[in-house]
Order: C-alpha cells, then structure tokens, then sequence
C-alpha cells in the first residue's frame, strides 16, 4: 500500500470511485416521474434527472446529452439505468455512457406501454443492478488517483476566514500528493478573477478565467439580470457579507494557492 491511499472502488475504465452507486438517468423530462420513484424505491441509487431532452436539437442538445453523460459516468456511479421517452430515445445517452465500459440498461416510456409499468421494470432493473454492485469491493488506491471538486455553501463573514480557507488547506495537500482538484462557479470568480488568475500556468488559462466571467455576466444582461446585482444574495447579505468582492475572495480560496494547469471552457 502506498504512503499516501485510501479505499476506493476501480472502475473498468481505470478511473476510482469513493462510493458504489447505481444511477437512475431521466434522459428528458417526461421519465422524471418515473426516475424519482425508482430512485425512491431501491436503496443504493441516485437519481439524475433533466428538464430538457425533448425537442432540443444543434449545440444545445450535445450539451444536454454531455452533461448527463458525464454525470453518469462519474466513478462513483457503478452501474447506469436509463430512461427515455422510447428506447430510441434513450439509446444516444446509454451509448455515450457505455464507452466507459460500466453496465448500462435503457427503458423505454411508450415501449414498455405506461408510467406505472416502466416504474415497475425500472424497479426490477435498479434492484438488479445495486445486487450486483454490491459485489464490487474496495481496494487500496493511491491518493494521486483522487479527484475532488469543492463546492460553495451559504456564505456569511467566516466563510472566507475559516471553512473556504480550511477547504483550500485540503486543496494544496491534495495536488502535492499528486491529486486533482476541480474549483468551479464562475460566478463565484466575479471580482475576484485577477487573483485567480494569477495562479494559472500560462496566458492562455489565465486569459480563459477572465473571459468566462464575463461571458456569464454578458449572459446575464442579455437575459435582463445585473448579477451584481443579485449576488451577494439575500441570505449572503444576512450572514454578514456586505460585497461581490469580498464573497469571492472567500469563494476561490477553496481552490487552494497551487498552480492551475488546465482551465476548461464553459459550454
């Protein structure tokens, strides 16, 4: 066992998990019925559901099928139940999933004939699926193989003093044994993206940070929101947070203080 391990589950892929779970796709939002009963019913699933899918064509439809995808794929996710409207429906979402060479089922609406049925088979399937799952053990991984995103919570005055600084802590700990660490939310960059920057590894990245804070407030306007003027929010402002500034100082100090080698676009 290596100096630095934890117990995770690998993947077929190569990938490791740090839970052993079976999702519940709803490829669109006329299974998402249907998906949450499921998920309600058998232990050991999670439920990711959409309110697109249907009609969505081009760009907007690749970044439906992207995202639930790469949701599904996660190594955390074991096995992989899809719903569509028909098979036909779901077997494009199943097809991207299946690369990753997890077990993959698909289920059909109008195929197997009502919601009552598909909730039943779909049933059938999960608890099908999480059995077999439970086989699955965990093994010593090395802590290089981790990957972690970090997430904000309800911000107040000791978000930026105490926890986001503590998560940052982590952060650094993490990539020096060889880890990655995801930082996401643009949003949560405005005001404070030159600092960020600064932390990127070429011009190029830090280039890509700017511009994407930007491309979310341009969206905004042209969708008649000021984001700043709606953020710090409400509950943010009751907490003790008095700028967009100072919630963003303490917004990227999740990220930690070590280099930032890659920056992904965010569409």
């Amino acid at each position: 066992m290596a100096a630095f391990s934890f117990m995770g589950f690998r993947r077929p892929d190569g990938r490791v998990g740090v839970r052993n779970q079976v999702a519940i796709v709803s490829a669109m939002d006329n299974t998402n019925p249907s998906a949450a009963r499921i998920g309600a019913m058998v232990a050991g699933t999670v439920v990711l559901s959409t309110p697109f899918g249907r009609g969505q064509i081009g760009h907007d439809f690749d970044v439906t099928l992207r995202t639930l995808a790469g949701l599904a794929s996660h190594p955390n996710i074991t096995a992989v139940l899809v719903l569509g409207l028909s098979l036909k429906a779901g077997e494009p979402l199943a097809a991207r999933i299946a690369k990753t060479a997890k077990p993959v089922e698909v289920l059909g609406l109008q195929d197997v004939g009502s919601a009552t049925l598909l909730t039943a088979r779909g049933v059938q399937a999960a608890a099908r699926l999480v059995a077999d799952a439970s086989e699955s053990e965990r093994e010593p991984c090395d802590l290089c193989e981790l990957v972690v995103a970090v997430e904000c919570g309800g911000s107040d005055t000791t978000s930026g003093l105490a926890s986001n600084p503590a998560v940052g802590r982590f952060a650094d700990r993490l990539v020096d044994a060889g880890g990655t660490v995801i930082l996401s939310e643009p949003t949560e960059f405005m005001g404070a993206e030159h600092l960020l920057a600064a932390h990127t590894v070429n011009a190029a990245d830090a280039r890509r940070i700017d511009d994407m804070v930007r491309w979310f407030e341009d969206e905004a306007r042209r969708n008649g929101v000021d984001m700043r003027g709606t953020n710090p929010t409400a509950d943010n402002i009751e907490g003790g947070l008095t700028t967009l500034e100072e919630k963003s100082l303490g917004a990227i100090a999740k990220g930690g203080t070590r280099p930032i080698v890659n920056v992904y676009p965010v569409t």
